[in-house]
């Protein structure tokens, strides 16, 4: 894997609010879980299959579960991050993205990805690894928030996709795409207009009239 091409980006999910959300604000990229061998090991497995038949970019659960001898009481794993970055890397992955920056672990410090990511460059020469949590400057809440919303607005638009799908008359199609935004946004006037070289072909008008009280 040479330095000149496009990057291969994987998320390591956990299965958890923090790793999942990040995904889904990246878009849903390739993603991959490891099988740690802890106490909740055999649920994050579960939701992570299941996950992954409906997503088929997701890649087969890893197995590190040898690890699991190393869970501390508070289901912590020392060094677990490091060994699950090194692991995705030796897939075939140089974009490593890891959720959830946190002061209590070592692990999960963003020094910990600049560190690891200059190590694993000096491992292997040419090779522009990069470990990364791009939504470090977020609160947990403020991520949940906007996958939330960006959750909303992708069966927004599903919803009026399908509805156009059930009609091919043009006008008709913007009409329904006018309706559905609309009501989800709550807009009192709204306009779409459909333009081929400069003319106006098609153009489908919705106006609604709301009076309080």
């Amino acid at each position: 894997m040479g330095g000149a091409g496009r990057s291969k980006t994987v998320v390591l999910l956990s299965m958890g609010y923090d790793s999942l959300s990040t995904w889904h604000q990246l878009r849903r990229p390739v993603a991959v879980h490891f099988n740690l061998g802890t106490r909740y090991s055999q649920q994050e497995v579960t939701r992570y299959e299941k996950l992954r038949a409906s997503f088929p970019q997701l890649l087969p659960v890893q197995n590190l579960r040898w690890l699991g001898q190393n869970e501390q009481a508070d289901a912590w794993i020392p060094l677990r991050n490091l060994l699950m970055t090194v692991h995705a890397a030796a897939l075939g992955f140089d974009d490593v993205v890891i959720s959830a920056p946190a002061d209590y672990a070592a692990d999960k410090r963003l020094s910990f990805t600049l560190l690891t990511s200059l190590a694993m460059r000096a491992a292997q020469p040419g090779t522009p690894y990069r470990v990364r949590r791009p939504f470090s400057h977020w609160t947990k809440a403020r991520l949940i928030e906007a996958t939330q919303s960006r959750a909303a607005r992708e069966r927004l638009t599903g919803a009026a996709t399908a509805r156009m799908r059930e009609s091919l008359d043009m006008e008709t199609v913007l009409r329904t795409a006018i309706r559905e935004i609309g009501e989800a946004l709550n807009l009192h006037d709204a306009t779409i207009q459909l333009t081929v070289d400069g003319n106006d072909r098609v153009q489908a008008r919705e106006k609604e009239k709301r009076h309080d009280g």
